[in-house]
């Protein structure tokens, strides 16, 4: 899926979608997971596109940065191209 949307990561995971999801994650060395991330679906423009987002960050295992771009991967497939703003 492809859609541009903006989330923050820092300490912890923040979407700043009408969604406002919230979660943990852990790395080491190039191994990412990511926890349960909490989110007030009621307000959500788009469900639909939340609960693929949701589920795909339960499936990555690593990390890449590559120039500006944080990419999110299952094994060497990418899942999610992070930006900045």
């Amino acid at each position: 899926f492809k859609q541009k949307t903006a989330y923050e990561i820092r300490l912890s995971l923040v979407g700043s979608e009408m969604c406002k999801e919230t979660g943990n994650y852990t790395i080491d060395r190039n191994s990412i997971s990511f926890g349960e991330v909490l989110s007030t679906k009621m307000s959500c423009s788009d469900i639909e596109f939340e609960t693929v987002f949701i589920a795909t960050l339960g499936s990555i295992d690593r990390y890449e940065i590559k120039g500006n771009e944080l990419l999110l991967k299952r094994k060497r497939e990418v899942l999610l191209v992070m930006r900045p703003k």
